[in-house]
């Protein structure tokens, strides 16, 4: 029993750790970056493509998030004892991520 209960509170503590993490990828939290981006568009002097090259920048700042983002789950996949009821569970993840990149990459005209 105490083992059980223990489990379940692993389970909720993983939940509530990713919850924590992807909070910053929901797009509502990301609003403010694209606030900026309309305060700058209002403030420079006007000419063409300038809302897309600021939109870039965002987007490459936070193109440089992955790198750290990735050791961050390397070390927790390594150190971090998973459940063999969630090795499927992330395994499907990756997949599914790996095939949206995939996909992504080779739509006509991404490279």
């Amino acid at each position: 029993m105490h083992r059980e209960q223990n489990a379940e509170q692993d389970v909720l503590v993983v939940f509530s750790q990713w919850t924590k993490i992807f909070n910053g990828f929901i797009p509502v939290g990301r609003i403010g970056e694209l606030a900026r981006v309309a305060v700058l568009v209002r403030k420079l002097p006007r000419r063409k493509g300038l809302w897309a090259t600021l939109v870039g920048t965002v987007f490459a700042h936070r193109v440089f998030d992955i790198v750290p983002v990735l050791m961050l789950i390397l070390y927790v996949v390594v150190t971090a004892k998973v459940p063999a009821w969630a090795i499927s569970i992330l395994l499907g993840i990756i997949g599914v991520g790996g095939a949206s990149m995939i996909g992504m990459m080779s739509a006509p005209g991404m490279l």
